[in-house]
């Protein structure tokens, strides 16, 4: 088992790793039925997304989203097998970067979070898989 920090916690539990060997943030949202990478980022960490005709649905109704190919996410040593999508994250990416001070690149949702048997511990602002 890994344990660690949360990166911040102010609003929303934050966990730094790495996105195709380079510095990313992650949201970590069990109200996500899958992870999510910023379509924004693609260049920045060298990733493809292949156009499909899923949609999800949400908080704020219905979205498209692509899939991802050639991305690795790698958080605390532990490398995260997984199916990633792709939407345009930059609302969320916004206000984080305004409230918290990081860029967010992506959203770790219940694919990996059961995969993976995420334990978070508020009280100790830790995440164990």
């Amino acid at each position: 088992m890994t344990t660690i920090k949360l990166s911040s916690f102010n609003k929303l539990p934050i966990i730094k790793g790495k996105l195709n060997n380079k510095d990313a943030y992650f949201i970590v949202d069990c109200g996500a039925t899958f992870s999510v990478l910023d379509i924004n980022a693609v260049n920045t960490f060298n990733f493809g997304t292949m156009e499909t005709d899923d949609e999800a649905v949400g908080y704020g109704g219905q979205a498209n989203f692509q899939k991802v190919n050639g991305a690795e996410i790698n958080v605390g040593g532990v490398t995260f097998n997984a199916e990633y999508n792709a939407q345009d994250l930059s609302p969320i990416v916004e206000v984080i970067s305004q409230n918290e001070g990081l860029t967010i690149n992506g959203i770790i949702g219940c694919n990996i979070i059961k995969r993976y048997g995420f334990i978070i511990n508020f009280k100790d602002n830790t995440i164990t898989f």
